[in-house]
């Protein structure tokens, strides 16, 4: 689950757990992008928004702060974070876990067919689009 992240609230956290609950997943990892290619630059540095994040997932068993996009550096572009997780954990499954307000956007992306292959994508619905239900799509 990457994002901004400027601050992580409690709908960041509660869409990891639907995501995490709806699809049996062993842990849900938080992406604070270094430099985030379709937004306006943070008020905060990426370094403290990984520590609002490390904080904010400290007390959940399956959550994991992961620092990946700050060890690289440019633009934050996911199709990156997800090869590099793929070399860093090749046995795994990957899901990438995005909001309703953000799937449609996915076409945009960089290298978004090279994406689609190398993950699956679930979409966690927004309260207004029916109180946090999760779809897939088959991927990678």
């Amino acid at each position: 689950m990457g994002g901004t992240f400027d601050p992580i609230h409690l709908g960041h956290l509660r869409a990891a757990e639907n995501a995490r609950e709806e699809l049996g997943l062993d842990e849900v990892r938080f992406f604070p992008a270094q430099v985030p290619p379709h937004r306006p630059a943070p008020s905060s540095s990426a370094r403290d928004r990984f520590a609002m994040v490390a904080l904010a997932t400290a007390m959940h068993p399956r959550f994991v702060a992961d620092d990946l996009e700050l060890r690289r550096d440019g633009p934050s572009y996911t199709v990156d974070t997800l090869a590099a997780l793929r070399r860093e954990r090749p046995a795994d499954d990957v899901v990438l876990v995005v909001g309703s307000d953000t799937f449609p956007e996915l076409e945009t992306w960089k290298d978004h067919d090279r994406l689609l292959d190398m993950c699956t994508v679930a979409v966690v619905g927004r309260p207004e689009d029916g109180r946090g239900q999760v779809a897939t799509s088959a991927g990678g």
